[in-house]
């Protein structure tokens, strides 16, 4: 990817997809470019400088004189972050997606991630080595709990109620119902996600109502800019939760305005990566990650791991979160 110089005006720097060349050539009447996409990677918006000592004409200058992605035809090599297309111009407020660890079904970070155990043996050790590790740790299968995340407006100047979630986040088509989740490929076989039946509310007086459960899904296609990587569709359901007459739905909630929707998370690894504690180290863990040491502290258990990043995008709004995870197989006992 090449820069172009931009030290003078803003350039917009186009060109033509491989697709639109491919249909420009086969129609001769091809005249019309009815669909663009624009996008702001390189662009650092930290630098707008409100305190310039030259005034406000001098605010942007950093960003005006930013050098721009030279623009290519390739669609695996041009806009990562694309912009949304909003025709509401009184849009205050954008989703964010949340990682909710505050309900009995939802894991937990334990040292800023999550755990993925491969195996029953492994899980026990875990437990048995660190007791607070067990809100955090998730098993690749349909038990809980599991990665729960949620999408939604993150402020307290909108009440957290329905007609809100329907004014703000609906009637903008922000309402991810489905979210593309990539994984790496190398490590993780198939993604589980909540079922569009499922439903996940509170009560009047605060109470949770829920019953999430994951259904696996294969890959839909290798994941765009991310090497190794592979793409997963999972669903959105409906986030139900809202203000209560009694009680507080923080309590409840990541979201502190209107909620959008709920999703949820748990991972199958390849078979060789989750092989019993008598069986063969994959390479996998000697190449990319650490093996046999005692990663959870202690001196009785000792473990392989292996540290690898998830990413989640609204499929509507957009927002992303990063999931880091950690992949542990036990390998012996002292």
């Amino acid at each position: 990817m090449a820069f172009l110089d931009n030290s003078g005006d803003i350039i917009l720097d186009a060109v033509l997809t491989e697709l639109g060349r491919q249909r420009m050539a086969e129609d001769t009447n091809f005249s019309v470019i009815k669909k663009f996409a624009l996008g702001d990677d390189e662009i650092q918006y930290g630098t707008y400088d409100l305190s310039h000592p030259s005034g406000s004409a001098y605010y942007d200058l950093e960003i005006m004189q930013t050098p721009i992605f030279e623009a290519t035809t390739a669609i695996n090599s041009n806009i990562d972050y694309g912009l949304l297309k909003i025709t509401d111009t009184s849009l205050l407020y954008l989703p964010v997606l949340a990682l909710n660890e505050k309900t009995k079904i939802s894991s937990s970070r334990y040292t800023n991630m999550m755990y993925l155990m491969v195996n029953q043996e492994t899980y026990d050790a875990a437990k048995t080595t660190v007791s607070a590790l067990e809100t955090s740790m998730i098993q690749g299968d349909n038990s809980t709990p599991f990665v729960v995340f949620e999408s939604g407006l993150d402020t307290y100047e909108l009440a957290a109620d329905q007609t809100n979630r329907s004014d703000y986040i609906v009637a903008n088509g922000m309402d991810d119902t489905t979210f593309t989740v990539h994984a790496d490929s190398r490590f993780v076989s198939r993604v589980g996600g909540v079922r569009s039946d499922n439903h996940f509310r509170n009560t009047s007086d605060n109470q949770l109502k829920e019953n999430l459960s994951l259904a696996y899904t294969t890959t839909t296609g290798r994941a765009t800019g991310l090497d190794n990587y592979s793409s997963y569709t999972v669903v959105g359901i409906t986030n139900g939760i809202t203000e209560p007459t009694t009680g507080n739905d923080n309590d409840l909630s990541a979201i502190k305005g209107p909620r959008g929707t709920v999703g949820g998370l748990n991972f199958s690894v390849p078979s060789a990566l989750a092989s019993a504690m008598a069986g063969t180290t994959a390479r996998e863990y000697t190449q990319y990650g650490t093996t046999n040491t005692a990663v959870l502290g202690g001196s009785t258990y000792f473990f392989d791991y292996i540290d690898t990043t998830v990413y989640i995008t609204g499929d509507k709004s957009s927002a992303t979160m990063q999931l880091p995870l950690r992949i542990l197989r036990l390998t012996r006992q002292a």
